[in-house]
């Protein structure tokens, strides 16, 4: 018997790639990243402003957007808030724009600088308003006892200069003596070599204004003499000082 004859089909196997084919499709895979990342980058720096592929007008707004708060967004606390100015304030050489009141809102130091020339004028200084406003205080009639003390403290130590200064240039001398015999007279008992001391005691003053009446006893050593009378002075202020108008013994 004949055997049919069968067929058997041969399958070739696939030929393996080549180094030179591996390493190829290894560096085609690492470009073909390289583009899609570099694809990807670009366009988000695109979005952001960053990169300047849509012109100078897409790339100015986009730093308009970006350096712009949000409305909702708060200010930090420690970044200043400089409110607008306008132009018709700070423009130079014109006072159209300058309101009456506005130099409140400027420092103290500056309010001044708001003022028109005419008021700046006219407002008096601070200096001169205060001297204006205060008249120079007068010695109160509590000072008077102090007055005396020194008086008597003069004629003890034989200060003539002092001494006299304690009376009024109307001085009325006692015993019908007239101003200039009266110092002639007190200058050669006060240049004797004999010490002097005077006090006073139970001192009553009588204040009236600008004049004032002392009584007091008065103890008075001299060499051998020993005093102890009632005296009384009349006292008048004059520019700022009070002195003495008229001298008795006695009441």
């Amino acid at each position: 018997m004949t055997q049919p004859h069968s067929s058997t089909s041969h399958c070739s196997p696939t030929a393996a790639m080549t180094p030179g084919q591996t390493l190829m499709w290894f560096l085609g895979g690492i470009a073909a990243m390289f583009v899609i990342v570099s694809i990807a980058f670009g366009i988000k720096l695109a979005t952001e402003g960053r990169l300047s592929l849509f012109g100078k007008g897409s790339q100015s707004v986009a730093l308009q957007t970006s350096t712009s708060l949000p409305p909702d967004k708060p200010v930090p606390d420690n970044e200043p808030v400089t409110p607008p100015v306008s132009a018709a304030t700070v423009s130079p050489g014109t006072s159209g724009g300058f309101v009456s009141g506005s130099e409140n809102i400027l420092p103290p130091e500056a309010a001044h600088l708001a003022r028109s020339p005419v008021e700046a004028s006219a407002a008096p200084l601070p200096t001169e308003a205060a001297h204006a406003s205060t008249p120079a205080a007068a010695p109160p009639a509590s000072s008077i006892p102090d007055v005396l003390e020194a008086w008597a403290a003069d004629w003890t130590h034989k200060d003539v200069t002092a001494y006299l200064a304690h009376y009024a240039s109307d001085f009325k001398p006692a015993n019908g003596l007239d101003r200039q015999a009266w110092i002639a007279q007190r200058k050669q008992r006060l240049a004797k070599p004999e010490t002097i001391s005077v006090t006073i005691s139970d001192l009553d003053i009588k204040p009236a204004g600008d004049k004032a009446s002392a009584r007091f006893t008065q103890t008075y050593r001299a060499g051998e003499q020993n005093l102890r009378e009632t005296k009384t002075l009349e006292l008048t202020l004059r520019d700022g000082q009070w002195l003495i108008q008229q001298e008795r013994i006695g009441s």
